[in-house]
């Protein structure tokens, strides 16, 4: 069975301007209540597209970690792990080797930032650092390896926006 990685983007947070106003650092910048209810909407879109994840990997950024919470519940709490190689100031290739290390039969789901999962995502796909896509706040992309976790290996199943996401969860 083909190893699969979903890459997710962080739902909407509060705004760096009012975080700052309300004296939170970056880091703890938490979902907004929009973010929050668009964001159990499209886990619910997630859950119609793929299985159980074996592992959710979070970046340890509270807007992230508030995101995996959201989808790991849709999924009847899978092993939740925050990774500090999914903060924003970390190269993806650093991520890559995280994943190698984590290589199973099944889904892997990863929560960060942008432009972090763009640029892993055309790492994984063509072996470069040029993202050539761009996941929107509760976007997703589905990618599936058959001979494990390295640059270039991957092959897209399928990137969706949120809106789309949500979608799937009204049909």
């Amino acid at each position: 069975m083909p190893q699969q990685l979903l890459v997710v983007r962080h739902a909407i947070a509060l705004e760096r301007e009012e975080a700052a106003a309300h004296g939170l650092s970056d880091g703890k910048r938490p979902l907004t209540g929009k973010g929050r209810q668009r964001m159990e909407q499209t886990a619910a879109g997630i859950r119609s597209l793929c299985d159980r994840p074996v592992l959710i990997l979070s970046s340890p950024l509270l807007r992230a970690h508030q995101t995996a919470e959201i989808l790991a519940a849709h999924y009847q709490d899978p092993t939740l792990v925050l990774c500090d190689e999914l903060a924003p100031s970390h190269p993806p290739t650093r991520l890559v080797r995280v994943l190698q290390k984590q290589q199973s039969d099944g889904l892997l789901v990863v929560v960060g930032h942008e432009p972090q999962l763009s640029t892993l995502v055309a790492l994984l796909l063509c072996g470069q650092e040029q993202a050539f896509i761009t996941l929107k706040k509760g976007g997703a992309a589905l990618l599936e390896f058959t001979q494990g976790v390295n640059n270039g290996s991957a092959t897209l199943n399928w990137l969706l926006q949120p809106k789309q996401l949500r979608q799937l969860n009204k049909t």
